[in-house]
């Protein structure tokens, strides 16, 4: 993925949020309070080698993610998901780094988006 590209869709973000500028800025903090969480608890599913929890984690992660067309770490979520599902986590940990890499652009560039006009 190029840094240049956008990791989310702003018209995608603000048709989720009926074009609610301050919406989308209340479900961008939420996001950026609330997607560390989830990230660990992946990280610790991984580890352990608990495919249930790394499951239902990315699973939630997915959710959020499609708020906003996110649709790179939307696919890498659910990538994590299906691991989680099928009890099969080879992969996993790759598929991780890439989607600890995506939601970091992802929180950048929310933090750092220009709402249209």
């Amino acid at each position: 993925m190029h840094s240049q590209e956008p990791s989310f869709c702003i018209n995608t973000a603000l048709e989720r949020v009926g074009g609610d500028h301050a919406l989308f800025r209340e479900i961008s903090i939420l996001f950026h309070q609330e997607y560390p969480a989830l990230q660990n608890d992946m990280e610790i599913a991984i580890q352990s080698g608990d495919a249930h929890q790394l499951m239902v984690a990315a699973h939630t992660l997915k959710g959020s993610l499609a708020t906003f067309g996110a649709d790179a770490a939307q696919k890498t979520a659910l990538r994590l998901e299906m691991m989680g599902r099928h009890a099969n986590l080879s992969g996993a940990e790759e598929a991780f780094i890439e989607l600890k890499q995506l939601l970091q652009k992802l929180d950048d560039d929310l933090a750092s988006a220009k709402l249209p006009a």
